[in-house]
């Protein structure tokens, strides 16, 4: 009777005070402990007012209906595919909506309904799934933000494939702590292309230039990656061997900057040696053991002498007490003393730049402590 009656009023209501009926309604359904006749037609009344033209109508039961289980599904249902403005609470905090609905969602909806779905709290390996697979690049930097979502090593792979190059979608991932490291070095990649091309574009730079600028970039944010996440060098290798990255230059580069258990898990990698005889036969890289090792891994035999000199000047550093720029340095240097150059190319080249990379570092050092001894003194 109490239901007849409010639809009575509702039929020649003013908007506003329509909207603020239909909320009251929506909360007596789930919260006054109606008997269930009152029930029943306050559920019929509610699904009535979705007709309503007035959006402020429906988005108050929306509002209403959104956060709570007990909200009859058909009108939870058909609130979700209601204009954004109404679907969107729905689709953040509706615990009515299941999986395989939110999924049906995803492709006949636009991107504020794709990131209301994105940013729900629990979202599901499935769901998050989809979303990689056919949200905007909005959508996916929502869902890379949501620190509940269940996103699985295969759903942030499709994420880095389709929105990789994205700006708002790469930083999500890169702040996620459970990013793999291969799908983070695949993102360093794409940014890296990107300023590439940004250079190559906007400042007509040589595109042979910028293409070793950007090489050497990508290497440096891939060892980069190990000072972040030690734990993870492992993977890392195996991920550029995969994908054609684990280079001579690279391993060697990882070799004169000191990441020498790069170095040994890229020989295991390679050779499929057990890690533990591989840092063993570089520890004492003048023994046989190192060049079944080397030529094993497949490098260039013109590279074998830098490699074993800069193992046997990491060796001799050991135990004096020389770290930092100054090693780096002298292993580099000592490497490139035995390199051919002609025959080495871009490696000797790599050799002279980290030489001279390590050298301006070490002058950097020694200015800073000059300046605050005498900041001290005065």
């Amino acid at each position: 009777m109490i239901v007849q009656r409010f639809l009575e009023w509702a039929a020649t209501a003013p908007a506003a005070q329509r909207a603020e009926g239909a909320g009251a309604l929506a909360r007596a359904f789930l919260y006054s402990g109606l008997d269930t006749a009152n029930r029943q037609a306050a559920e019929a009344a509610l699904t009535l007012m979705l007709d309503d033209n007035c959006v402020d109508v429906r988005r108050s039961i929306a509002e209403a209906l959104a956060p709570s289980l007990l909200a009859p599904h058909h009108i939870i249902l058909a609130l979700a595919h209601d204009s954004p403005e109404i679907a969107v609470p729905v689709l953040i905090l509706s615990p009515a909506l299941t999986d395989s609905e939110l999924i049906d969602i995803l492709p006949v909806r636009g991107e504020e309904e794709q990131s209301a779905i994105a940013a729900r709290e629990s979202l599901s390996p499935a769901v998050a799934a989809a979303i990689a697979e056919i949200g905007t690049p909005l959508a996916c930097a929502v869902l890379a933000r949501n620190p509940q979502a269940a996103i699985t090593p295969r759903t942030s792979a499709r994420l880095v494939e389709r929105h990789g190059g994205e700006a708002i979608v790469r930083d999500a991932l890169l702040d996620r702590s459970d990013l793999p490291i291969g799908e983070r070095q695949k993102l360093l990649l794409k940014l890296a292309e990107r300023l590439g091309h940004t250079a190559v574009m906007s400042f007509s730079l040589d595109e042979e230039r910028v293409r070793r600028m950007t090489q050497d970039a990508c290497e440096r944010a891939t060892l980069a990656l190990i000072d972040e996440e030690p734990s993870a060098v492992r993977p890392l290798v195996m991920h550029l061997r995969r994908t054609g990255q684990l280079t001579t230059a690279l391993v060697l580069r990882a070799l004169l900057n000191g990441d020498l258990d790069f170095v040994e898990a890229a020989f295991s990698e390679l050779t499929q040696v057990p890690l533990e005889r591989v840092r063993r036969m570089l520890e004492d890289p003048r023994q046989a053991g190192f060049r079944a090792l080397y030529n094993g891994a497949g490098f260039p035999q013109t590279a074998f002498a830098p490699f074993r000199e800069a193992l046997d000047a990491w060796a001799d550093l050991r135990d004096c007490g020389v770290t930092g720029a100054a090693a780096r340095r002298h292993v580099a240097e000592r490497a490139l003393s035995m390199a051919d150059i002609e025959e080495l190319g871009g490696a000797a080249e790599l050799m002279k730049r980290m030489a001279a990379d390590a050298a301006r570092e070490l002058a950097m050092d020694t200015l800073r402590a000059e300046t605050q001894r005498r900041l001290v003194a005065a």
